[in-house]
């Protein structure tokens, strides 16, 4: 069967490309209302990482020094706090 998929919206989610890369791989979204609750928890951990980031003392000159940057950030995110977000998804459905 297809794998079901709850996307924003976003235009990369939207375009023709990304289209039919879903429909190659068997992918099909799944229909909820516009303003429903973001249940996926990593837009939480999303956000820890950016301001994680923003709080640094040196902006990030290119594409390798960001991604030394979020590995190092990703590192200090506490997993309690990620098993926090997954454990209290029942709660919000």
């Amino acid at each position: 069967g297809a794998v079901l998929v709850v996307e924003d919206g976003a235009p990369i989610h939207t375009a023709e490309v990304s289209q039919r890369w879903q429909c190659k791989h068997l992918m099909e979204n799944l229909e909820h209302p516009a303003c429903s609750p973001d249940l996926n928890p990593i837009e939480h951990v999303w956000r820890r990482l950016k301001e994680g980031v923003s709080k640094r003392p040196e902006v990030p000159k290119n594409l390798k020094e960001l991604e030394e940057v979020l590995k190092e950030e990703w590192k200090k995110i506490d997993k309690r706090f990620i098993n926090s977000l997954i454990e209290s998804m029942l709660r919000h459905i």
